[in-house]
């Protein structure tokens, strides 16, 4: 019995000596003495030639070490670190124009106006980019797909409109990067729900009595339209773009012209 309590007592104070001997290591390589540290030759040559290249950008071994490796799972083989790094740098070389959205949402009006962009193509662009302008008075560089995809989601609005209103957002997207005033590549609707364009609910025809109704109803602005749509059969972006020489009162035709028509197909309506 006393060889058993001399055998436990050696044994707890070895066990307490190699904890502290363990704690002092520790310590030594935390407060940045890499003598501590028991490594083979090479290995302790890599630690100290790491630790030495990373010293004058003020960034840890273990930090440094994670952020490689979350680089290259994210690259996944595709591209090495400087290629990346290589490309940004190409990309962000030019100082970009700096604009705010509603200049820019002006400059583009201005633009569609002078390519000669149809007057509903036009009232499309203002009713859409106003409203986003109004919201977003800032540089458009700051603006991100989270910040799209926000505003598009509170939009009190139908969504084949809400599907809209994000072409339109994309269109604009497009353009300023074509512009020169966002780096190549920028995509603000990356991420962002591509709402459906079909249209919801149950499709019903006018009856006899109703169509009366509404062209006895109707301004005269849009009656012909109006009695166009109702028994000629044609898509309203169709009406739109008819002039009134293509309207054969006589023979009582209309012809729609390929380049009018939504098939691209030429054809006479009776």
């Amino acid at each position: 019995m006393r060889t058993s309590r001399c055998s436990k007592a050696g044994w707890r104070s070895t066990f307490e000596a190699a904890k502290r001997a363990a704690n002092d290591a520790i310590e030594a390589v935390l407060t940045g003495d890499a003598s501590a540290l028991k490594l083979r030759d090479s290995d302790r040559h890599t630690y100290l030639r790491a630790v030495e290249i990373l010293e004058p950008l003020d960034v840890k071994l273990d930090v440094a070490a994670r952020d490689y490796a979350d680089a290259r799972i994210m690259l996944a083989g595709k591209a090495t670190l400087a290629e990346v790094c290589r490309d940004w740098l190409r990309r962000h070389a030019v100082e970009l124009p700096r604009v705010t959205v509603p200049a820019a949402v002006e400059l583009m009006k201005n633009q569609a106006k002078a390519d000669g962009k149809s007057a509903p193509r036009l009232k499309q662009l203002a009713n859409v980019l106003d409203r986003f302008a109004e919201l977003f008075n800032q540089e458009v560089h700051t603006l991100t797909p989270k910040l799209i995809s926000d505003y598009l989601t509170t939009l009190a609005l139908a969504e084949r409109t809400r599907r809209n209103h994000r072409d339109v957002i994309g269109f604009f997207n497009r353009w300023l990067v074509l512009r020169g005033y966002l780096v190549k590549g920028t995509d603000w609707l990356e991420g962002v729900q591509n709402y459906t364009a079909r249209k919801l609910g149950q499709i019903s025809t006018y009856t006899a009595a109703e169509m009366r109704r509404l062209i006895a109803a109707a301004d005269d602005r849009i009656l012909p339209m109006i009695v166009i749509g109702g028994f000629a059969g044609l898509r309203h972006a169709e009406i739109a773009r008819l002039e009134w020489q293509d309207i054969d009162l006589e023979e009582g035709f209309i012809e729609v012209r390929a380049e009018n028509a939504k098939t691209a197909r030429a054809g006479l309506c009776q």
